[in-house]
């Protein structure tokens, strides 16, 4: 099962809940064998919120990078803000970590889509209920977004801020919603509401709600479960050397290398041409090399890329391991594969020696090319090795994307 990571704290009552729904609903789908790892990083909800009255996005994303980096340091594989409002910053989020995290709106969207509805109400933070973040994906999908009236919606605000951050429920203020909810319901036509804040469903559910509620926590939780426990195993793989007897080993390697796509389905490679101690070959390899000292595998992944492809990328997952040899020159390769998809492209950065001595340069080739072009490769003993390494690997980054666009 997949580390679970929660940004949480926005507000304290939410995180309590996400954290406690997660444990039981897990243990119940296991038949009391199994609960999630989980790592919380919790804010101070009033520095983070002063952040959004004051329009400082800037430092809101700042601030909550630092809390997403720590959560991927301490090896968590599934990553979420676990509040509504904090996904007005959740795409400069996902560029500036390299990670794709859980959304709430994307999670949210797909449910009410898959229910046919068209016309849906929305509820949250003031905030919430006047940005475009959680309407998005929604209005994208062909659905109607209505919100309640600008006296409404100070209400609702000032109920969430006041009470329900603070884990107060009244029922007076139950009433409140739902007649704004029977409002909207006779007036606007909405088929369903949406609990737009993580607190909301302290106060409404499926029995108390005048229509359809949709639950944002709800439906969020299930989504995270659901790739917590999808069923991914990271390729392992140990290789011999055999195009060259093995002597001894001096060095061990720590590699970092990247399957790098884009949406058109192309794959990107390095291609070099080299005449050395291997003989002479001309070669296909993915981009990536040596781990430097005191750096960490994400942020080798990032340089590497950039310094070989010019490619900015998203970190979508760590593939696998493979172990490989390399006897000519006593090496011991400890290559770490991850699957990277494309943000932007920009210059180069390759050192004199990839320019001069391999003449490193870019192969754009979609997913058969690739593979015939391995092949085509395995002419010398270096392109043999290179290939039996890399071949496994491009095949499973090929089945993980198709899930990932089926899902």
């Amino acid at each position: 099962m997949k580390k679970i990571g929660l940004v949480g704290g926005t507000g304290p009552e939410s995180t309590i809940m996400y954290y406690k729904k997660l444990n039981a609903e897990i243990d119940r789908l296991t038949d009391g064998k199994n609960m999630p790892d989980i790592a919380i990083e919790s804010v101070n909800f009033r520095r983070a919120w002063d952040y959004v009255v004051q329009d400082r996005f800037d430092l809101l994303t700042d601030y909550l990078l630092e809390k997403v980096n720590s959560l991927i340091a301490g090896g968590a594989e599934i990553i979420s803000l676990s509040a509504v409002t904090m996904h007005a910053v959740y795409r400069e989020l996902e560029k500036r970590s390299g990670i794709k995290l859980v959304s709430i709106p994307k999670a949210v969207s797909d449910e009410i889509v898959s229910k046919g509805i068209k016309k849906i109400g929305l509820l949250g933070t003031v905030f919430t209920m006047e940005q475009d973040y959680m309407k998005n994906d929604l209005v994208n999908a062909g659905v109607q977004v209505v919100v309640p009236n600008s006296s409404e919606r100070e209400l609702i605000g000032k109920r969430i801020f006041e009470e329900l951050e603070n884990g107060i429920v009244k029922q007076s203020t139950l009433l409140e919603f739902t007649d704004i909810i029977n409002r909207m319901k006779k007036e606007d036509g909405i088929e369903g509401v949406i609990l737009g804040c993580t607190e909301l469903p302290l106060l409404l559910n499926s029995e108390n709600c005048p229509v359809e509620c949709f639950d944002s926590v709800d439906i969020h939780l299930k989504k995270l479960i659901q790739m917590a426990m999808e069923p991914y195993t990271e390729l392992d793989l140990s290789l011999e050397d055999t195009e060259w007897p093995f002597e001894y080993t001096d060095n061990d390697r720590r590699i970092a290398r990247g399957i790098v796509y884009d949406d058109e389905g192309n794959f990107y490679f390095v291609r070099a041409e080299r005449d050395d101690a291997f003989g002479k070959a001309t070669t296909i390899e993915t981009a990536g090399g040596g781990v430097e000292e005191g750096e960490d595998l994400l942020k080798a992944i990032k340089r590497e890329l950039n310094e070989e492809l010019g490619v900015e990328v998203e970190v979508v997952q760590k593939i696998g391991v493979v172990s490989d040899y390399y006897n000519i020159i006593h090496r011991h390769n400890i290559n770490n594969y991850f699957l990277c998809k494309v943000i932007s492209f920009g210059d180069k950065h390759l050192t004199e020696d990839e320019i001069e001595s391999f003449h490193l340069s870019t192969l754009k080739l979609n997913y058969d090319e690739a593979v015939a072009e391995y092949e085509k490769r395995k002419e010398t003993r270096l392109g043999r090795l290179v290939a039996n390494r890399e071949l496994p690997v491009l095949k499973r980054a090929k089945e993980i994307i198709e899930n990932l666009v089926i899902g």
